[in-house]
């Protein structure tokens, strides 16, 4: 889950990690969406580091249309870092690896 306008949304994802964190067959694939930059909303404060390149622009809105969409760019992001997962989880039996949390108030 990524940021969506509201700041509400760190006890969404907070929920999800414990969720999974205390539920049989049940994973954070990854957190490389909440990674993505949000159109307008500054990132300094909420992420640790900057973003990559990689994690910029991969909403609709960074090209004028007016939603924040995931474009796919922002969905071949995401699948670099789910995909590996899915196939360690799905294929292999083993946790997922996840990338380290970025989010300044996860941590």
């Amino acid at each position: 889950m990524g940021y969506w306008g509201d700041d509400k949304i760190l006890s969404v994802m907070r929920a999800q990690e414990k969720f999974c964190e205390k539920t049989e067959n049940a994973y954070i694939i990854t957190r490389a969406a909440s990674f993505l930059e949000y159109f307008g909303k500054e990132s300094k404060g909420w992420f640790d580091r900057e973003p990559e390149d990689e994690f910029k622009n991969g909403r609709d809105s960074f090209f004028g249309i007016d939603n924040e969409h995931l474009n796919e760019k922002g969905h071949k992001t995401v699948a670099k870092y789910a995909v590996p997962n899915i196939i360690r989880s799905v294929f292999e039996g083993k946790e997922p690896v996840l990338e380290e949390e970025r989010i300044i108030a996860l941590q």
